[in-house]
């Protein structure tokens, strides 16, 4: 019985040690204070792979790119024209450690849409709004004081 037990185990933590046999799963630990929301995301069974910049398949009217940064955890993307702005950040998971985004929500108004399926915390703040969610191996967060619509049409055209 005991070296059953024993092939049993080793079998067991070979096939977990598999791709194909480990799930991935995303904990959200969700902390809401007066100022803001502190968002602490586990991305256990993630690989390392390779982040996939997103690109905007819609640019609105004027804007143009006025900031850039890339690694290989992270982008982000700054869009400006004379009277609004647009930043798109994308940061990858990994199952090494856990990261926490600090959200401002104090006096927002927030809610859960869908777009391309996907489904997006939409956070409205004064004259702001954040859209986040989860896409392929990264967390995704777009920003701005663009009319909602617009908003809406730049992550409906995101690649």
């Amino acid at each position: 019985a005991v070296i059953v037990l024993v092939c049993c185990a080793v079998a067991f933590s070979g096939l977990m040690t598999v791709e194909a046999f480990r799930e991935k799963v995303l904990s959200f630990f969700t902390q809401v204070f007066p100022t803001h929301t502190e968002l602490e995301i586990s991305a256990e069974g993630y690989e390392d792979g390779e982040l996939v910049p997103l690109k905007l398949g819609y640019i609105p009217e004027g804007m143009e790119e006025v900031y850039r940064s890339e690694d290989e955890w992270n982008v982000l993307v700054q869009y400006r024209n004379q009277q609004n702005f647009l930043i798109v950040s994308q940061r990858k998971f990994s199952d090494d450690s856990p990261w926490t985004i600090h959200l401002n929500t104090e006096d927002a108004e927030t809610e859960n849409i869908q777009i391309n399926g996907y489904d997006i915390w939409v956070i409205k703040r004064t004259e702001t709004i954040q859209m986040c969610w989860v896409l392929n191996n990264s967390y995704v967060i777009v920003s701005g004081d663009l009319p909602r619509e617009e908003m809406e049409k730049v992550v409906l055209n995101l690649r």
